[in-house]
């Protein structure tokens, strides 16, 4: 919950910035984030074995990668991303 936050902030931050600037750079907001998240890698390893216990039962791994694997091959650019990322809403 506090990374999602965090994130979200800087969602934010980094749009506002965007909606300020007439050239298409890249954002100096999510390039100083993707440096920083290196430190908190550990944090985000962790939330996702929480997130996968709590979430991911049930689940039959084959069936995901065999949707998955079906995705691919019908497009030619497939993205997953997470919602509340400031770099996925920097991809998109």
């Amino acid at each position: 919950p506090f990374f999602a936050l965090l994130a979200l902030f800087f969602t934010v931050l980094a749009q506002a910035s965007a909606l300020s600037s007439t050239a298409v750079v890249a954002n100096p907001v999510i390039k100083l984030m993707a440096n920083g998240m290196k430190l908190a890698k550990p944090a985000f390893v962790a939330e996702a074995k929480v997130q996968a216990s709590v979430l991911g039962s049930g689940v039959d791994i084959d069936q995901v990668s065999e949707e998955i694997k079906n995705e691919v091959s019908r497009d030619k650019i497939v993205v997953y991303t997470y919602g509340l990322s400031p770099f996925s809403s920097e991809a998109l």
